[in-house]
């Protein structure tokens, strides 16, 4: 495949992305509130196919005085250890639905990288 029809394939899907991305931006929003969780457990589960760990945070939190226990945090890095505190950010119409902190930029990352490859896209089309 050449350059040229290489870097047309690569904006139409960099379009993509962007269009994706500017809707998780400006599409209807969740509204969420935030409260702290405690991490009270680790959970590590074998992934045969790839033969690596898997681990999850297991946190407990409160909302206007209910209690929710035993929930998985969605978001986990090595650096987590139990007892430690976790901003989570909850819907208020459902507490039990749940974000881990930083998934809020996740369109702006692809938005970022769609920007990017479109930029790449045009100068290999250029130099094609």
């Amino acid at each position: 495949m050449n350059k040229r029809r290489f870097s047309v394939i690569l904006v139409f899907v960099a379009i993509i992305l962007m269009v994706i991305s500017l809707f998780g931006i400006f599409g209807p929003k969740k509204e969420y509130l935030t409260t702290t969780g405690t991490i009270v457990n680790i959970v590590e589960s074998m992934d045969v196919t790839t033969d690596s760990t898997n681990s999850k945070a297991i946190i407990d939190y409160t909302v206007n005085g209910k209690e929710y226990k035993n929930v998985e945090y969605g978001a986990y890095n090595s650096s987590m250890k139990i007892g430690d505190e976790v901003l989570v950010f909850y819907e208020p119409n459902d507490p039990t639905h749940i974000q881990a902190e930083g998934f809020q930029k996740v369109p702006y990352v692809v938005l970022g990288i769609s920007i990017v490859t479109i930029a790449v896209s045009i100068v290999l089309f250029i130099k094609g």
